[in-house]
């Protein structure tokens, strides 16, 4: 039968749970920078403010 380190599996593992959770962060925030399809014209402006942005445009101009 063979030994296994049982410490040195579970820190592999720890290892490959902490670089899935940052991948999947990754991927999380690509997605919702894709679903804005444009960049912040600048890195302070916050999301709220462009998704703001974003409905004010689909809305249209204004009718008095």
């Amino acid at each position: 039968m063979r030994y296994v380190n049982v410490e040195s599996r579970l820190r592999w593992a720890e290892r490959l749970n902490a670089s899935c959770s940052i991948a999947l962060i990754s991927l999380t925030l690509r997605h919702f920078r894709s679903l804005l399809n444009e960049p912040p014209d600048s890195p302070r402006e916050s999301y709220a403010a462009r998704v703001t942005s974003l409905q004010k445009r689909e809305a249209g101009p204004v009718k008095l």
